[in-house]
């Protein structure tokens, strides 16, 4: 089941970092939300130059830079990026997107979460997952991950802040899905 839409809080413009960022950072954030390589958990390949030929004034030295600014604490990290593996990260959309209000995007989520190559990212997910969960914990998508991945639903209570890189969270997990669950 591919992505047709993308969500877009319309809370964002009551956000002071997001308002502190350029238009073309905003075009670029925007971008990589609604692009079709958009995974269910939120992930892309980084791919810069695909960013760069959807509009006629960004280049790839610009687009760089929005990345770096997107990805810093400074202006509240709304990408996780990691060069090695190639992956980016809409940090907010498993929690903004409502995928845990629905059984079957659940599945969809964590089908993409076991294809995350780096532990940066998959850590972040992880963070963002205790945030959601912190705020939703009566959402059915919780028994879908309790049932499916197991690991994955300890893992997410043991990090009820939220914070990327909570003690007990940093091994991968070796088997995100139980035996004979489709990956």
């Amino acid at each position: 089941m591919a992505r047709t839409h993308a969500r877009l809080l319309v809370t964002l413009w009551d956000d002071a970092d997001w308002l502190a960022l350029t238009s073309a950072q905003h075009d670029v954030y925007t971008a990589l939300l609604t692009t079709h390589d958009l995974s269910w958990c939120g992930v892309a390949p980084l791919l810069p130059q695909r960013l760069v030929a959807w509009s006629s004034d960004l280049t790839h030295r610009k687009v760089q830079a929005c990345l770096d600014v997107l990805a810093s604490d400074c202006a509240g990290r709304f990408l996780v990026i990691d060069p090695t593996t190639g992956e980016v990260l809409v940090r907010s959309f498993v929690r903004h997107d409502d995928l845990l209000k629905q059984p079957n995007v659940t599945k969809a989520m964590l089908a993409a979460l076991a294809r995350v190559r780096s532990e940066t990212v998959r850590l972040s997910v992880v963070a963002e997952l205790g945030r959601t969960y912190k705020h939703g914990p009566d959402l059915k998508g919780w028994q879908i991950m309790q049932a499916l991945s197991p690991e994955l639903f300890e893992e997410v209570l043991a990090n009820p802040s939220g914070e990327p890189f909570a003690k007990g969270i940093r091994e991968p997990l070796a088997k995100p899905f139980r035996e004979g669950m489709p990956n």
